[in-house]
């Protein structure tokens, strides 16, 4: 007997009772189902899907990304089915029935199974409802906003949520935590990180503009959803403060030493790229960075006799004459680039020339070894000056991210496990940002990927920044697959 393929949507609204989903009673076959139906030629599954969920409510979908499932059954006719479902948000929209629809109704998870028994759609439902309380937690991270080493209050939030899960062993670190999934010590262990801290916006308030509290929210309803499954691994879900200062990595480290973690997985969210869309390199993906202070001290004077001072100000100035020869493509093997941060030469005082002058910049590069060399062309320039002016030069550094590189039999495992979830693009250059993820490759491997969040998405850390909660199911996923293979 040839199946019927049949494809439609689940559509999911939050309320103050938890996440409600669109059942329609089926006029001809007294049946409650998802708005769905049949295909037609030529029709792709999302079309048939987009379709008739138009027919049969009115409504119009935005389709979350990644997210298909599919259950068979045979009908009440004996007729073989196989339904093919996607997900979108139901956004208060009136709801017109179709002809062949007697009646909707808005139930929870348990009622979507008890309505249609014998219809396999428990795992269907199930994951429909992980990503429900994914937007929901996201909704409640984003605004609680912390920056680095206040996190507090998004650990709470975070280890309330998990604690829920009475499979996973949570560990309170200060301003970060850990949860497990333990199964048995002679089993592998691997990690997956989240970051948590927060940015100040142009006026100073703390805001989610870097995306952490989506890589939160997502990475806690994988460590739910992997709690009832038997994965014959252990896993490690770290929830890192710091990670915009490149301090929170470092003290994660001895967690990752303390279990025996032999993999670590993490991922960003990328605007300017498809939602969904993910995005993968071997190699470094994002890049090493620090900040850099050439301090030029010199010796004041009363401004009345600027001829008595050595004003380092100048000597600054004709460093930075410089500027461009230090970033000639020619000389590195990757991606070098420099931004000019500041330049400061303390509290201005119109009465006396100044004692110092920094010159602030972040240097950034593919590789450790071009930075060590783009390092010492500053100092050899900056040096030189400060030997014909008889000035003392320091070096002061901050915010420092290794890069974060991808290990070679992880890239190679990631290349199999994203082929079957598809849309995938490998970028030719790394991300120019750096971030410290990279740090943990100092105890075991790792790999670090992207998920586009929108071709119009605001750019990070930028005042218009916001998380699009449309990629949280196919960064759960993603992750997923490369924990479970």
């Amino acid at each position: 007997m040839s199946k019927e393929n049949c494809c439609g949507f689940i559509v999911y609204k939050l309320d103050d009772d938890g996440q409600k989903y669109l059942l329609l009673y089926q006029k001809d076959a007294e049946t409650w189902s998802f708005p769905k139906g049949h295909m037609m030629p030529g029709e792709t599954e999302m079309q048939t899907a987009l379709r008739e969920l138009y027919e049969e409510t009115g409504l119009v979908a935005d389709p979350v990304c990644g997210f298909r499932k599919e259950y068979s059954y045979t009908s009440g006719n004996g007729e073989e089915k196989n339904v093919v479902l996607f997900l979108t948000e139901y956004w208060d929209d009136d709801i017109i029935l179709g002809d062949d629809i007697a009646a909707y109704e808005w139930v929870d998870a348990g009622e979507v199974v008890e309505r249609m028994a014998g219809r396999n759609v428990l795992p269907v439902i199930s994951a429909a409802d992980h990503y429900a309380v994914s937007v929901f937690l996201r909704d409640l991270l984003n605004g609680v906003p912390c920056t680095s080493g206040n996190e507090f209050t998004m650990k709470e939030f975070l280890m309330a949520f998990l604690g829920n899960c009475g499979e996973l062993a949570i560990q309170d670190m200060g301003n970060w935590f850990y949860a497990v999934h333990y199964e048995d010590d002679t089993l592998p262990w691997v990690a997956v990180r989240a970051d948590m801290d927060a940015i100040l916006d142009s006026e100073g308030h703390p805001f989610h503009g870097c995306g952490h509290d989506g890589h939160s929210a997502v990475v806690a309803c994988l460590a739910v959803l992997q709690s009832a499954l038997t994965l014959n691994k252990n896993i490690v879900y770290i929830f890192q403060p710091e990670e915009e200062t490149g301090a929170g990595a470092e003290k994660c480290l001895p967690i990752l030493q303390k279990y025996g973690v032999s993999e670590i997985y993490g991922f960003h969210n990328i605007p300017g790229y498809k939602a969904g869309e993910l995005l993968i390199r071997r190699g470094t993906f994002a890049c090493s960075s620090f900040g850099l202070v050439l301090r030029f001290m010199g010796q004041p004077s009363h401004a009345a006799y600027p001829e008595r001072a050595i004003n380092p100000c100048f000597y600054a100035a004709e460093f930075l004459k410089h500027w461009n020869s230090f970033f000639d493509p020619s000389l590195f093997e990757g991606v070098v680039k420099g931004t000019l941060v500041g330049l400061n030469s303390g509290t201005v005082k119109f009465g006396s020339t100044p004692a110092m002058c920094d010159v602030a910049m972040t240097l950034r590069g593919e590789y450790e070894e071009d930075l060590d060399k783009l390092e010492t062309l500053i100092y050899d320039v900056a040096n030189a000056i400060a030997d014909v002016y008889d000035l003392e030069v320091q070096n002061l550094y901050s915010d420092i991210f290794p890069v974060t590189a991808n290990d070679p039999e992880l890239a190679d495992r990631a290349d199999i496990a994203f082929a079957e979830l598809g849309d995938i693009t490998e970028l030719e250059k790394p991300m120019l940002w750096a971030e410290d993820f990279g740090r943990y490759s100092e105890v075991c491997k790792t790999y670090y990927f992207g998920v586009g969040s929108g071709e119009e998405a605001a750019e990070l850390h930028s005042d218009d920044y916001d998380w699009n909660d449309l990629i949280n199911w196919r960064a759960i996923e993603a992750l997923r697959m490369l924990t479970e293979l």
